[in-house]
C-alpha cells in the first residue's frame, strides 16, 4: 500500500534557519559563498523556500526571486506528482489528495491549498482556477499563494492554460459557442501579462467534425492544447500556443480501432493514447505534438491478473467490470488505473516492473479529477 503523510511536503516538522545578520555563530551562514547558499537553497521544496527561506534575509529573498534560481529548481528540484480532487469538495475541509514518486516509492498526503474555483488546468506548477463567485478566471501558485487575474471574457465554455518555451510565456485559451451551434464557435488566447484583450484563432479549415471536438475541455502537453473524445473518431485537434494555429492530426488505425474506446492523457510533453483491447487489457500510443506523429509504446495487459482486482467490484453494479487509465504518474513508467464500479481503491501500475500498488482515495474514485501537477516557484512577472 502508498504510504501516506500527513501533509503535502512530506515533512515531519518545519525547517528554521538562522537570520543572516545578528551574533556570530561557529557556524556563520552570512560567510558561506553565493554559489554553497545557492544550492542549499535548491534542495528545499517549494512550500518551505515561500513559508520560511525567502524570510530569512534579504540576500536568501533577492536570491529565490531571480529567474534562474526559479528556473535551476524547476529543471532539477521541483515535485511532479498528480494532484487529485473531489467533485465534491465543497462538502470537505480539505479535499485534495498529493501522489509523488520519492526514491521509487509512492507517497500520498494532503494538498495543503484551499481551492476558491473550479481547477480547469494545471501548467508548470500553476493552476487556472474559475471563481465562481466573481465569474472570474485566476491563475495560482499555490506553494507561493500567489494569484494573477485573467482578462474578462463573457461565459467561456472551455478554458486552460499552455506555456510557449520559445516565448517564455503563458498562454490562456478559451473556447465559445452559443446554445451548441458550431457556426458561432469562437477560440481565443491571450497572452498572460501582455494582452488585455482577447484575439480570435482561426477556425476556418477545421472540419464540422474537430470543431465539435472543441466543446471539450482540452489537455496541455507543454505549449500545446489538444481536443479529443474518447468514443468513435478519427483525428486529434492542436493547438500550438507559440504560433497560435490550429491542426487537425489523424488517430492510429487498425483492425475495429473506430469502435474502441480511446483513453487520452498527458503525459506532461507529449499526448499518449490508451486503445482498449478488452476489459484489462490497453494499447499505449504516443503522439509527437509538434507534428502529430503517433508511435506505438506498448501494451497493457492484466488479463492474467483479473482476480487482484475483485475486490473493488461492486455487487450491486450492473454495469460491465473494467479497468479504464485516469493519469500518468512517473511517465513513461507508471500510471493510474481506476475501475468502472463504484469504489474508493485505485491502481498505480508500473508498466516497466508490472508490480501494482493501491491506492486508497477514501470515496468513489470516479467522482475525482485527476491533474498533473509540479510544485515549483513559477510566478508570472
Amino acid at each position: 500500500m502508498a504510504k501516506r503523510e500527513g501533509n503535502s511536503s512530506g515533512r515531519n516538522r518545519p525547517y528554521y534557519f538562522r537570520g543572516c545578520k545578528g551574533k556570530k555563530s561557529s557556524t556563520n551562514i552570512d560567510s558561506l559563498s553565493d554559489e554553497l547558499v545557492f544550492d542549499i537553497l535548491l534542495n528545499l521544496p517549494a512550500e518551505d523556500i515561500c513559508e520560511n527561506a525567502v524570510l530569512v534575509c534579504r540576500r536568501w529573498s533577492h536570491m529565490i526571486r531571480t529567474h534562474d534560481f526559479v528556473k535551476e529548481h524547476i529543471l532539477h528540484h521541483s515535485i511532479p506528482g498528480l494532484l487529485i480532487l473531489d467533485y465534491n469538495r465543497e462538502k470537505k475541509k480539505n479535499p485534495s489528495i498529493f501522489v509523488a514518486m520519492r526514491q521509487g516509492r509512492i507517497e500520498v498526503s494532503e494538498f495543503n491549498y484551499k481551492m476558491r474555483g473550479n481547477i480547469l488546468a494545471c501548467c508548470n506548477g500553476l493552476i487556472l482556477e474559475f471563481y465562481i463567485s466573481k465569474h472570474a478566471l485566476v491563475i495560482t501558485n499555490p506553494a507561493t499563494k500567489q494569484h494573477f487575474d485573467v482578462p474578462r471574457f463573457g461565459r467561456p465554455n472551455c478554458s486552460s492554460m499552455a506555456y510557449s518555451t520559445v516565448s517564455m510565456k503563458y498562454k490562456v485559451v478559451l473556447t465559445y459557442h452559443h446554445g451548441g451551434d458550431v457556426s458561432t464557435l469562437r477560440c481565443v488566447i491571450a497572452t498572460v501579462g501582455v494582452d488585455k484583450s482577447w484575439r480570435d484563432v482561426c477556425l476556418q479549415h477545421l472540419s464540422f467534425e474537430a470543431k465539435n471536438y472543441l466543446y471539450m475541455n482540452p489537455i496541455t502537453t507543454g505549449g500545446f492544447l489538444h481536443w479529443t473524445r474518447r468514443h468513435t473518431h478519427t483525428s486529434v485537434v492542436t493547438l500550438n500556443v507559440e504560433t497560435e494555429t490550429i491542426t487537425q492530426y489523424p488517430v492510429p488505425q487498425g483492425q475495429d480501432y473506430e469502435k474502441r474506446y480511446k483513453y487520452y492523457l498527458s503525459t506532461g510533453k507529449s499526448l499518449s493514447l490508451f486503445i482498449s483491447n478488452g476489459s484489462f487489457s490497453m494499447e499505449v500510443w504516443e503522439m509527437k505534438s509538434d507534428t502529430g506523429e503517433w508511435s506505438e509504446m506498448c501494451t497493457i495487459d492484466l488479463e492474467s491478473r483479473k482476480n487482484e482486482f475483485d475486490k473493488l467490484r461492486c455487487g450491486k453494479s450492473p454495469t460491465l467490470f473494467y479497468l479504464a487509465p485516469a493519469s500518468w504518474l512517473k511517465y513513461p513508467e507508471v500510471v493510474v488505473l481506476r475501475v468502472s464500479h463504484p469504489s474508493c481503491v485505485c491502481i498505480a501500475y508500473n508498466v516497466t516492473t508490472d508490480e501494482i500498488d493501491f491506492l486508497n482515495l477514501g470515496s468513489n474514485c470516479n467522482n475525482y479529477e485527476f491533474e498533473l501537477h509540479t510544485k515549483t516557484l513559477v510566478w508570472l512577472n
